[in-house]
């Protein structure tokens, strides 16, 4: 991880959440849906844990039981996701950017993980943001109500 010369700006308000790790308070910026898209497309198995920590971060064991049964490519997809979120005041990631997701994720998470970081920890950030971009989906009531409204069949003119 590279020292920040300057104190990142980390404003109290979405997209940007905070989260408790046992190494302290981590800032991270939710991405946008245009952003997931390229990630969401590289993993077969983040869109299954996004849909299986659509109820909050509470259900870590599932998502846990889905990381181990996608290996490597669910870690890569994990660290991608952390790293597309990362946001920490005073640390950035070493690891670039390049035209792989995957790749891209896999050495976030090695970099991570060198740093001290615990499995527990790097799911813990990634389930955390995988429940902000679950909830930021979402269409309200209202909303549907009104799109349905349009949608309904137009009754035929005599």
């Amino acid at each position: 991880m590279i020292e920040r010369e300057t104190v990142r700006k980390c404003p109290d308000r979405k997209p940007y959440i905070k989260v408790e790790l046992e190494s302290g308070t981590h800032v991270l910026k939710t991405p946008s849906l245009v952003a997931m898209a390229d990630l969401l497309a590289a993993s077969d198995d983040l869109p299954a844990l996004l849909i299986s920590t659509a109820g909050g971060v509470d259900n870590v064991n599932d998502a846990l039981g889905l990381l181990s049964q996608g290996g490597p490519r669910a870690l890569r997809a994990v660290g991608a996701l952390v790293g597309m979120a990362w946001h920490h005041p005073t640390l950035d990631l070493e690891s670039e950017q390049g035209a792989s997701p995957l790749e891209w994720g896999g050495a976030v998470y090695d970099e991570l993980h060198a740093e001290g970081y615990s499995f527990s920890d790097i799911v813990c950030l990634a389930l955390v943001v995988l429940s902000e971009v679950w909830a930021q989906s979402q269409i309200s009531a209202e909303v549907a109500t009104r799109a349905n409204f349009f949608l309904q069949p137009q009754a035929p003119s005599v």
